[in-house]
Formats: structure tokens, C-alpha cells, sequence
């Protein structure tokens, strides 16, 4: 009531503080940026927000060597575009992004061997899991999640790996939700929506 015309009332903070606010603070090493004016808005959030995490802001003023190059960011990214993910044991995601929702299909990859199968597929799709949990939040995918885990025969399989995707999602900050699997065994996830995902921001 007692401001002139177009003056600033309130504005949302910069998208770095919201990365900060986002991330699982125990998953979070260090903070670092390389510009100023970065650093005192932070430092001030910090302060206000989340003082315990103080000690892990840096303010990177190297100047043989840039942020970029120290952490590779370029590749980093790169890999964050990149549809297909690598998993440990051999195996592999296919992360896809359609108007209606997020597709993402679990493949046996470089395994070829027919002794263990079935336990074969119940390692790949826990390592899977955990993989998933972890791009949802690298991409910032959001709304509908539907994964297609390798098929498993043995239920207590099955029920394992609901906990344990459901395990994983529970670290995510932003609210996310492991509905259920179907018939078909398509298992369904649901992420709150919160800014946009990386390959939008890029």
C-alpha cells in the first residue's frame, strides 16, 4: 500500500539456492562456486537457512584452473543428456522423456550367461533402483515415472525391489512416491514437480 508502481515486493530465489534447498543434505560434500556475487547470496542463505552446512561453502579462486575443468562438468553434463546410463554389473538404462511422462526401461546389457538368471535380474534391477533414484533427482524428472524393471518370476524379488526403489526415493527432498507395479510389471512413480528438468535448463 505504500510503495510507488513496479517496485520489487518479493522475488523467488536464484536457481542455485534452490539446488541447494533440494539436494539431501548428507548426500552434500562441499559447495562451490567460483563467482562472487554467488558466494554472498549463499553464504546469506546459509546463515539464515541452513547453518549447519556453512563450512561447506567455497569460494573457488584458482586461477590455473576453472570449476568447469576441476569437476569435469562438461562430460558431467553431457552424460545427464545422454539417454542411455551404464550400471555397474553390465546392465543399462533407457531414460526417455515424452510429453505425458518419463519413460525409463532396465536391460540386461553385456550379460549373456544363462546360470543364476533369475538372480542375475534381481541384481541388475536393485542396482537399477538405486541408479533410478539418484537420475531423478541428477535430471530433476518429475511427474509421471514409469519403469520397466526386468522381468523376476519370484515375488519376495519383486517385493524386495519395490523396497528398495521405495528406499531410495525416500532421500529425494522433493516429494516423490513409489505408487505400485502392475500386471505387467511396469512399476509406477510419481515426482513432485519443483523447477525445471536439466535437459530444459540446457
Amino acid at each position: 500500500a505504500h510503495r510507488t508502481a513496479f517496485t520489487l515486493l518479493e522475488e523467488s530465489q536464484p536457481f542455485y539456492i534452490e539446488a541447494i534447498r533440494d539436494v539431501y543434505s548428507e548426500d552434500m560434500i562441499s559447495i562451490r562456486t567460483d563467482i562472487a556475487e554467488y558466494y554472498d547470496r549463499i553464504s546469506g542463505y546459509l546463515q539464515e537457512e541452513q547453518q549447519a552446512d556453512m563450512d561447506k561453502l567455497v569460494l573457488h579462486n584458482n586461477p590455473m584452473i576453472s570449476l568447469k575443468c576441476l569437476f569435469n562438468m562438461t562430460s558431467l553434463l553431457e552424460d545427464c543428456l545422454r539417454d542411455r546410463v551404464w550400471l555397474p554389473s553390465g546392465g543399462f538404462l533407457i531414460i526417455q522423456q515424452t510429453e505425458a511422462f518419463v519413460s525409463i526401461d532396465v536391460n540386461t546389457g553385456k550379460y549373456v550367461g544363462r546360470k543364476k538368471e533369475q538372480e542375475t535380474y534381481r541384481m541388475i534391477n536393485l542396482e537399477a533402483a538405486a541408479e533410478i533414484a539418484r537420475q531423478l533427482r541428477l535430471r530433476n524428472l518429475s511427474g509421471i515415472i514409469l519403469i520397466d524393471f526386468i522381468n523376476m518370476k519370484n515375488e519376495d524379488h519383486k517385493d524386495e525391489l519395490m523396497h528398495v526403489l521405495s528406499k531410495h526415493c525416500r532421500k529425494d527432498p522433493i516429494k516423490t512416491k513409489v505408487v505400485d507395479m502392475t500386471a505387467l510389471g511396469i512399476v509406477e512413480v510419481t515426482r513432485q514437480r519443483s523447477r525445471k528438468p536439466i535437459f530444459e535448463e540446457l
